[in-house]
């Protein structure tokens, strides 16, 4: 107990939907998925029940107590610490031999033993078993634990009421004598054959398709077809939404200058707001949002299904042949939404060098941030804008499906190459556990895509895109004469005395040259850092405080001004995919890692090959008449 709270360990298999618990009871909003190691670090939140206040640490699930692991060791380090007043375990109720072999795991800590800490058992997924046609004996059940047995559907409030009652009783009302554990000694595969009976055969109505998404030829072919089908949808909807949504912006410009000039702003400041700022902005976000405003939530659609571990299971020969564990495929999946997250979840490799591999490779897999730029440049470039017909939006689809491919090709390649160097020749063997097929909580889902992913980058861009937008307004106009002029000035002198901006452009103009592109679009990945979900507005505030295309009415004619083609396009997309990591995934990295080598490594890497790759695409289409 810890300042008057009780402290509640909350642990299971993974899997078992303890995040999904921990959500409904303390509030939180912790993401979750319909696989395994979606959880890979400790969250703590609190809960009221009968005027007591309860601490919740939701911990890592894991089949085992062994320091194999990481988050296996940092599991059975917390219930050994003496930290939790008690634990409430949770199983899947329709795998309950499984369930009690990790209870009968934990019951043998000798922490648990000599102090007689509480332990509750949750039968989560209690609908499911119920589906599925199994019948568990509660009563059997906790007389032969001799602990608190509650069964619990995470999405049903009622139920999650029943296991904030079990978890008071046990903690306040409970005799402490009651949970001792020495003389207890069961079989896991005999009490739950005792306990579970099975009334008929359940229905085996995926069984087919399941057949099918699993086949190491015919998975493969079905998830390359789903990415296209997610995809086409994304810009076939996207594409009328972005025209709205720019009609809408264009409109909107007006009265905001009128307005930042009515309250007597000063020029430089109105300079700075509209054309550095907001003009940029308003260009880049009808483009940008709409795509993520549909592709995400499909994305999360499918991960609820269940699709997303299938998906990396049909990899798992792929990574074989590469020498790389099967595990990196999940950290490839989570890597689709955010970079940083797929290197944590690359904590589940027990071997060092396969995990290395995973780290160094995590970031060559198109993020959240990366796909807004890509679905622009879809639109921008590809079949006109807006589409004319649905073939209009097959093209951008098989754009996009061709860059995520390239993508997932080059991964493999430099996962071979590094898993040889790190690793040996030898690929492991790993437990990949495929998940129920389950319907999507449709409104919940969308929703929480919507604010959790879309909101989130789009207030990254924005975190990024003021502050530098600021920066490069003030560099375009800061001069270096020479000492005779006094270094720097605000005042364009006579001659020809490039800006600060100017200069950094034709610093970089000659690599830009060379990979198909222009110094701006380099000066605006490296401004862009922080997040790459900035860099489109970024090159926009570049061109225009430059002083070109300024006369341009939308942006499509202002990228031609530039003398921006599909050519041009391709090359950027190519670059947008392989380029350094953001800067909070090489914070991670280095936490990970805890070396700068390798963190510089996973820098240069794809950087290096990005350089590499647009240098020969651009000499490939320069042969294209």
């Amino acid at each position: 107990m810890k300042d008057g709270r009780t402290l509640i360990a909350l642990t299971g298999c993974p899997n078992t939907g303890k995040t999904t618990i921990f959500n409904g009871l303390t509030g939180r909003s912790t993401p979750t998925g319909n696989w395994s190691g979606t959880t890979v670090e400790p969250a703590v939140g609190s809960f009221m029940y009968s005027g007591c206040t309860y601490l919740m640490a939701d911990i890592p699930g894991s089949d085992s107590l062994s320091a194999g692991r990481g988050w296996e060791t940092l599991t059975r380090d917390f219930l050994r610490s003496g930290l939790a007043d008690a634990v409430l375990v949770v199983c899947r109720a329709s795998a309950l031999e499984r369930g009690l072999s990790y209870l009968d795991r934990i019951l043998r800590l000798e922490r648990v033993r000599q102090t007689g800490l509480p332990v509750v058992l949750c039968l989560n997924l209690w609908d499911e078993a119920r589906k599925r046609c199994v019948s568990i004996d509660l009563d059997l059940l906790s007389d032969v634990l001799q602990i608190p047995v509650v069964p619990c559907c995470a999405r049903c409030r009622e139920d999650l009421d029943d296991v904030k009652t079990a978890v008071h009783h046990a903690c306040t009302t409970a005799p402490r004598s009651r949970f001792r554990y020495e003389c207890l000694d069961f079989s896991p595969k005999r009490l739950a054959d005792a306990c579970c009976g099975r009334r008929r055969k359940p229905p085996a109505a995926f069984l087919p398709f399941d057949r099918v998404v699993t086949d190491p030829l015919y998975g493969k072919l079905f998830f390359l077809f789903l990415m296209l089908v997610l995809f086409w949808t994304t810009m076939v909807v996207s594409s009328p939404l972005a025209a709205l949504l720019q009609q809408g912006m264009t409109r909107l410009g007006g009265p905001f200058a009128a307005f930042l000039s009515w309250s007597d702003a000063p020029e430089w400041l109105i300079s700075c707001l509209v054309r550095g700022i907001g003009l940029p902005l308003a260009w880049a976000l009808p483009y940008m949002l709409p795509p993520m405003a549909v592709f995400f939530p499909l994305l999360a659609l499918a991960g609820e299904t269940g699709l997303l571990p299938r998906a990396a299971f049909a990899m798992d020969r792929c990574l074989e042949r590469c020498r790389a564990c099967g595990r990196q495929c999940v950290s490839m999946a989570v890597g689709l939404g955010c970079s940083a997250a797929g290197v944590l979840s690359s904590r589940a490799i027990v071997s060092h060098g396969h995990r290395l591999t995973a780290i160094l490779t995590c970031s060559l897999i198109p993020c959240s941030g990366k796909f807004p730029l890509l679905a622009a440049l879809a639109l921008l470039f590809f079949a006109g804008f807006p589409a004319s017909g649905l073939t209009d939006g097959l093209t951008r689809a098989l754009i996009l499906t061709g860059a995520f491919l390239a993508a997932l090709g080059v991964n493999l390649v430099l996962s071979r190459i590094l898993s040889r160097i790190l690793s040996g020749n030898r690929s492991p063997a790993f437990i990949l556990e495929l998940p129920e097929y389950r319907r999507p909580r449709f409104g919940r889902v969308i929703l929480g895509s919507l604010f959790s992913r879309v909101l989130l980058v789009l207030g990254r861009m924005a975190a990024v895109a003021l502050p530098a937008g600021m920066l490069i307004w003030i560099s375009a106009r800061i001069y270096c004469p020479g000492p005779a002029g006094g270094w720097f000035t605000f005042t364009a002198p006579a001659g020809r005395i490039p800006s600060l901006l100017d200069a950094l452009i034709r610093l970089l103009a000659p690599a830009g040259g060379l990979m198909g592109l222009d110094g701006a679009i380099l000066a605006a990945f490296l401004i862009g850092l922080p997040a790459n979900e900035a860099v489109f507005p970024l090159i926009l505030m570049i061109y225009l405080q430059a002083g070109s295309g300024t006369a341009a009415a939308s942006l499509s004619q202002f990228l031609v001004l530039q003398g921006w083609t599909w050519r041009t396009a391709l090359c950027l997309m190519t670059l947008c995919m392989f380029h350094w990591p953001c800067l909070t995934t090489c914070r991670t990295i280095r936490r990970e890692t805890g070396s700068l080598l390798w963190t510089a490594a996973a820098v240069w890497l794809p950087t290096l090959a990005g350089l590499l790759l647009c240098a020969c695409l651009n000499r490939l289409l320069s042969l294209v008449p």
